[in-house]
């Protein structure tokens, strides 16, 4: 079973400039790349260059929820495994809460 390799991840925020909040951290086997956008449009550039670059596997903020998951997954054509943070249970409801503050 081949192991990760590349991995990258995108957050979703107010006034996220892709090309200047990111960050990527290496080791010598393992490379994460993070990258922030203030939409779903610009994180959908920010997946397909991440997919051409050899990211092997995407992870999204919680903020893209399903459907946002579902637009990217769609966008890069399917080619990596894309999943999104979510919280469960009693957790779901504090950050509910928090939100709503």
């Amino acid at each position: 079973m081949p192991k990760l390799k590349n991995y990258g991840y995108i957050i979703l925020g107010d006034a996220y400039i892709a090309e200047q909040h990111k960050a990527t951290i290496k080791s010598d086997s393992f490379k994460s790349t993070i990258i922030c956008t203030e939409t779903v449009a610009d994180a959908i550039n920010v997946a397909k260059q991440m997919v051409a670059d050899g990211v092997e596997v995407i992870e999204l903020c919680g903020e893209f929820g399903q459907s946002g998951a579902f637009q990217i997954v769609n966008a890069i054509n399917c080619k990596v495994p894309v999943g999104y943070v979510s919280f469960v249970g009693y957790e779901h409801e504090k950050l509910i809460d928090f939100l709503g503050k």
